[in-house]
């Protein structure tokens, strides 16, 4: 009989799960997003997630996060009118990895 070392547990698995996934709602309160690029300055390799506390508001954010991946753009057309003025960055609760 042989015996295989695994190192999955030794490889990091977010990098991975940005592959397929950049926003995952959690409850109605917890979203969590991927980006690519700051949202605060828009600076490159930026590459963190963020999870934030947005009380009765995370579906709403995970369905527009989800339209925007399908359509392949931002929509931002009339945003002000679906969201709260100061963002979800205010609301950020923490940084989960980088």
């Amino acid at each position: 009989m042989s015996q295989r070392k695994y190192t999955g547990l030794n490889t990091n698995p977010w990098p991975k799960l940005v592959d397929h996934y950049n926003h995952v709602c959690l409850g109605k309160d917890q979203f969590v997003k991927f980006w690519e690029t700051n949202p605060e300055d828009e600076s490159p390799s930026y590459d963190t997630w963020h999870q934030y506390t947005l009380q009765d508001m995370s579906a709403g954010y995970f369905i527009h996060n989800l339209m925007s991946v399908i359509s392949g753009h931002q929509l931002v057309r009339n945003e002000n009118v679906w969201f709260p003025t100061e963002g979800k960055e205010a609301r950020r609760s923490r940084f989960l990895a980088r």
